[in-house]
């Protein structure tokens, strides 16, 4: 493995613990939006951090698509080994090859769905 193979594999760690901490705080907006869209120009500025936080709530949601497009083994291995969920057992001992296979999967997807590691 090259070094800037590693260094992408050490993003996509970080990536995935920004993303599993979103999930533990996700909640559906459920509700009207705080603005109407017909009554809001281009002209009502927003703050930076608002934006932000937008931008980084799409790249948790297209992670979160492409962490869902694995496998049942993959998507467990990925979901235990960031704390989303810890209900799976891996009988055949096989949770640290399935989390090496995810991760490399993942690197792989998060690209074409427009993510940059």
């Amino acid at each position: 493995m090259s070094a800037t193979d590693i260094r992408r594999y050490e993003r996509l760690k970080m990536m995935m613990e920004d993303w599993a901490n979103w999930m533990g705080g996700y909640r559906m907006k459920l509700g009207w939006p705080s603005r109407s869209i017909g009554i809001e120009s281009g002209y009502v500025s927003r703050e930076f951090d608002e934006m932000l936080g937008d931008v980084e709530a799409e790249m948790y949601r297209l992670i979160d698509a492409a962490v869902n497009d694995l496998s049942a083994g993959h998507h467990a291995a990925i979901n235990r080994c960031y704390g989303v969920s810890a209900v799976f057992r891996f009988p055949r001992g096989n949770y640290d090859t399935l989390l090496i296979e995810a991760h490399d999967l993942l690197i792989i997807a998060l690209p074409k769905k427009g993510v940059a590691i």
